[in-house]
């Protein structure tokens, strides 16, 4: 469980590849997340093409770690089988979120990417990752082994910490 408090966002990477085991157990996190109803609606695109990558990174300037990642993984939701906007996000979330302790824990680097379904970065996603009208992108994690990583911070934060009513 110290994977929760060491996971820090991670943007610079080494030009070492990340292996097919790892991707696995990285995804396998990700399936294993809950889900509203157990509808599990995510999907998953792992992204290793480098023109591809570089592409995705250009869309949006808090995506340029992608230009260097060995890999990204796109989370993106069907709406035919959650048409529920929130709970379609809640679900990308927990997966994404699982992802990157999974991530942590193996000794690599990640850094989650969000989209925001009004951002310019959104339609850009689609058309990069040729996704269909049903399928919604919620977020894609860079994944690489990291250059350099950050001490984790104490953030516990007694000011936002309530009992009972506000």
């Amino acid at each position: 469980m110290s994977v929760i408090e060491t996971r820090t966002s991670v943007r610079t990477y080494t030009d070492e590849p990340v292996g097919e085991e790892e991707v696995r157990r990285i995804l396998n996190a990700g399936f294993s997340a809950p889900s509203a109803k157990n509808i599990r609606p995510y999907e998953f695109i792992v992204v290793t093409d480098r023109k591809r990558l570089e592409r995705l990174a250009d869309t949006g300037d808090t995506a340029a770690m992608l230009k260097n990642a060995a890999l990204a993984i796109a989370v993106i939701g069907d709406t035919g089988k959650q048409p529920a906007a929130e709970l379609l996000i809640a679900d990308c979330a927990a997966v994404t979120e699982n992802m990157l302790l999974r991530i942590e824990e193996l000794g690599l680097g990640g850094c989650w990417c969000g989209i925001l379904r009004d951002g310019s970065w959104y339609p850009r996603v689609r058309e990069v990752l040729g996704l269909p009208a049903h399928m919604e992108p919620v977020s894609l994690i860079a994944v690489g082994h990291a250059r350099r990583k950050r001490r984790p911070k104490d953030r516990f934060e007694e000011e936002k910490l309530h009992y009972d009513v506000y």
